[in-house]
């Protein structure tokens, strides 16, 4: 893995990490990752279907969920233990 780490949430049994977008020539980076405690990667998310060409871009943890946001102006609510989407909303 070369890319570098933009942000980087802790929390009780591993971190969730954001890779730098900025370095990647792929068209469809998912560069939202968590690794368990051990360094084990636990889960990498999915960018919406049909968003085109995309990348995660921020995250944060909003009244206890994981919020993510990508380039393309989705807001995705992501379970943190599997990763998987709960919400996904259209912000533009």
């Amino acid at each position: 893995m070369d890319e570098q780490i933009l942000q980087s949430i802790d929390f009780p049994d591993g971190r969730i990490v954001l890779l730098d977008w900025s370095s990647s020539k792929e068209h469809r980076f998912e560069n939202l990752i968590c690794f368990n405690g051990d360094g084990s990667l636990r889960w990498k998310a999915a960018l919406p279907e049909n968003s085109g060409n995309d990348c995660f871009v921020e995250i944060a943890f909003d009244n206890g969920q994981l919020r993510t946001n990508t380039m393309s102006c989705f807001a995705l609510w992501l379970d943190p233990s599997t990763g998987s989407a709960v919400k996904t909303v259209f912000t533009k």
